[in-house]
């Protein structure tokens, strides 16, 4: 089998479901993948081998209109080939879905939610972001969005991949489609992990006690949460050194800015890391003597369908994590028991960040023993598994 892969994502990426999961996993099962993507910003000069298949890469204009003209352009170019193709995989680009369904040919369309897209924009667009002009762009984007997705794409893709039950529910409920909805949750990669054990983790007296962050910097992930946590702990809790490491960047230079200048305000500087940007590799070089992971995500119509990657990490290297009630991450943690699940309140996580400590053997006892579980569910080799059987379902059904 063959499948045109159109993404969203800037070429080259790191990210494992399209990376781990298409080009290396489905190519493994037969199923070979020719990415769509544009090239832009820091990738532009980043040399790249896309392991699924052949590559249509271009490099857009300059600015936000025309990477979405070039992209656009790209897309179409790519279509016209589609009568080459057992399938076309369109991922998290909506109006390049739509057009793809408008267009004849005998390969099944199918749609890709990596994210709820539209409601990002919608959610966007009611903070304080940039100019009145950038959020109403965001908002009329956001709404005509979902009305393309959720009237005309949902209901005629031979198939809809999102990221859980939960954002099943949400497609379902919005286009009145119930059936061809498959959920795939993210994943971990068992070839990376084989060279990566779980660290034993201790706790000395009178150690520091470091708690981390991986993920985006974004305003709208709401990380300042975490420095008020760390606020109230100091403050709860005087006599342990509370440390607090943020692995990764922003979108944008001014989000980053923001939240470095909170950090300053607070008076945290001297308990709090701010990387930047790093290779997993280093990210978890980094989390070997932090304590717990943290993964506090805005519960809300975008982040509630979320299938958190870093909840999966922290646990496949032995790191004892405390979450918020996102319905996917909070599942992970009810069945691996490698830490705590608490609302995300200020209170509750300090409450949740105490108790770990205080039972801190055990917790990282528990999270050591995860990755037996994240292999058998969570393993990309078993993702794979499952997406290339609805593939092949869905185009065998067309081919008959």
């Amino acid at each position: 089998m063959r499948l045109l892969y159109v993404v969203r994502d800037p070429y080259p990426t790191n990210r494992p479901d399209i990376v781990t999961l298409f080009g290396e996993g489905l190519s493994a099962r037969g199923i070979a993948s020719d990415i769509v993507a544009l090239r832009h910003g820091g990738l532009a000069d980043r040399p790249a081998h896309w392991p699924g298949g052949a590559e249509h890469v271009r490099t857009p204009g300059a600015g936000a209109l025309g990477r979405a003209l070039g992209g656009l352009r790209n897309d179409l170019r790519a279509l016209r080939r589609r009568r080459d193709y057992d399938g076309v995989v369109v991922r998290d680009k909506i109006l390049t879905a739509a057009i793809a369904l408008l267009m004849r040919g005998p390969a099944p369309v199918f749609y890709w939610a990596s994210f709820p897209m539209a409601e990002h924009d919608l959610a966007r667009a009611a903070m304080p972001l940039g100019g009145w002009l950038r959020r109403q762009a965001l908002r009329a984007r956001g709404a005509l969005s979902a009305w393309l997705l959720y009237r005309w794409v949902v209901p005629r893709a031979a198939r809809v991949f999102v990221q859980s039950d939960g954002m099943a529910q949400v497609f379902a409920a919005r286009s009145g489609r119930t059936a061809g909805l498959v959920a795939v949750p993210m994943g971990v990669n068992p070839s990376e992990l084989r060279g990566v054990p779980p660290t034993r983790r201790a706790l000395p007296d009178g150690a520091p006690f470091t708690m981390m962050y991986l993920g985006s910097m974004d305003r709208d992930r709401r990380i300042d949460f975490l420095l008020d946590v760390l606020v109230a702990l100091r403050a709860r809790a005087p006599a342990v050194d509370w440390r607090l490491r943020l692995v990764g960047g922003a979108n944008t230079a001014p989000e980053f800015e923001w939240l470095q200048a909170r950090v300053h305000a607070l008076g945290l500087d001297a308990c709090v890391t701010m990387t930047g940007p790093v290779p997993r590799a280093r990210a978890w070089a980094l989390a070997a003597d932090c304590h717990v992971g943290l993964s506090a995500i805005p519960r809300g119509p975008v982040y509630d369908v979320s299938s958190p990657t870093k909840v999966l990490e922290y646990l496949a290297i032995g790191l004892p994590v405390l979450v918020n009630d996102i319905p996917d991450q909070a599942h992970v943690v009810a069945r691996t028991g490698g830490g705590l699940c608490r609302p995300m309140h200020v209170d509750d996580f300090v409450d949740g960040v105490l108790a770990l400590r205080a039972d801190f053997d055990r917790y990282a006892a528990r999270a050591q023993a995860a990755r037996g579980w994240l292999l058998a569910e969570r393993g990309y080799d078993v993702l794979a598994d499952h997406v290339a059987a609805v593939l092949k379902e869905a185009t065998d059904c067309r081919e008959r």
